[in-house]
């Protein structure tokens, strides 16, 4: 639990700045979301870039909605990953 957001992270540890942007992403989606996150980070298959994965417990929402993406770092596919979740959010 961090301020107010249970997250859970799989497959790696998150270093300080990462907990920061998920915290920060999930602080900028619509109020009326539930307050637990997934995440997992990993290196993509090429190794040469990293592959994000998040969701919005389906247990809470009734439905899966989440977002994922690849990018040079974990930052830059974090952000993808939760813009790719804000475009599935906004279909449902």
């Amino acid at each position: 639990m961090h301020e107010g957001f249970d997250i859970t992270f799989r497959e790696v540890i998150p270093e300080a700045s990462i907990i920061e942007l998920v915290i920060d992403e999930l602080a900028h989606l619509d109020a009326a979301i539930d307050r637990h996150c997934s995440v997992v980070l990993r290196r993509s298959e090429d190794d040469e870039a990293f592959a994000a994965w998040v969701a919005l417990d389906p247990e809470l929402r009734g439905d899966v909605v989440h977002g994922e993406a690849t990018g040079p770092d974990l930052h830059a596919a974090l952000h993808r990953a939760f813009a790719d979740l804000r475009d599935h959010a906004l279909l449902h």
